[in-house]
């Protein structure tokens, strides 16, 4: 009995080396935020584009104003930018003849 005991303390000692995983030597770098502007200037990966904005409603009545589209590609490398589809943001600004003001932001970001 003493026997079986001791080869089940050695057993189980060297199945615990055996189980312990090695450190992970990945590392991986951290994406940055879609939204960092200045970033996306400087890849030239941004664009805006100014919509002029015309509306009727009962309760606003008649409004105008301009909508700012802002598209952009929130991958980082070369292959992500390729298996990404184009993230946008859009804010609307329009005045209507009721003095009313509308702002309004609307974003889709895909990663």
């Amino acid at each position: 009995m003493r026997q079986v005991s001791t080869i089940l303390i050695i057993l189980l000692a060297l199945l615990s080396q055996i189980l312990l995983a090695q450190d992970d030597t990945i590392k991986l770098k951290k994406k940055k935020w879609p939204f960092s502007i200045m970033q996306k200037m400087q890849e030239g990966n941004v664009s805006f584009v100014p919509i002029p904005a015309f509306s009727i409603s009962p309760e606003k009545g008649v409004s105008v104003g301009i909508v700012v589209n802002y598209f952009f590609n929130s991958g980082i490398s070369a292959d992500e930018k390729q298996q990404t589809r184009l993230s946008n943001a859009y804010t609307n600004f329009q005045y209507s003849v009721l003095n009313q003001l509308v702002l309004e932001g609307v974003y889709s970001i895909y990663t």
